[in-house]
């Protein structure tokens, strides 16, 4: 396999403390923070379909299931492609019934 077509979750970078030595970044943590995010609630039968169809857009929408006993799910897209994708996902809520839900909670509170 040719080096140069490995994909690296990680990749380093200068310290910027001057001493030349290199950090770790973890690329999927730069891309993530790139990227406007939305949580929805869909029927559990539609979370599939929902993928399929986002997916065929090719990287204008990236999905992915937070909950799926309640169907919450979260699209994320890269702020320059925000018209497309909010229209595609305005005309998906009609299709399989998108419900606008809040971000979920990053913790849960201590039991006591």
């Amino acid at each position: 396999m040719d080096k140069g077509l490995r994909s690296s979750p990680s990749r380093r970078v200068p310290n910027p403390d001057g001493t030349g030595k290199q950090d770790r970044v973890d690329r999927r943590s730069v891309k993530s923070a790139m990227l406007d995010k939305r949580w929805y609630v869909v029927s559990r039968r539609d979370i599939g379909y929902l993928r399929f169809i986002l997916e065929s857009y090719d990287g204008l929408l990236f999905m992915r299931t937070v909950d799926a006993a309640t169907g919450t799910i979260e699209v994320g897209f890269h702020p320059s492609r925000r018209q497309d994708a909010l229209a595609l996902l305005h005309a998906l809520s009609d299709e399989v019934g998108l419900a606008p839900a809040d971000p979920p909670r990053l913790t849960d509170p201590p039991v006591v």
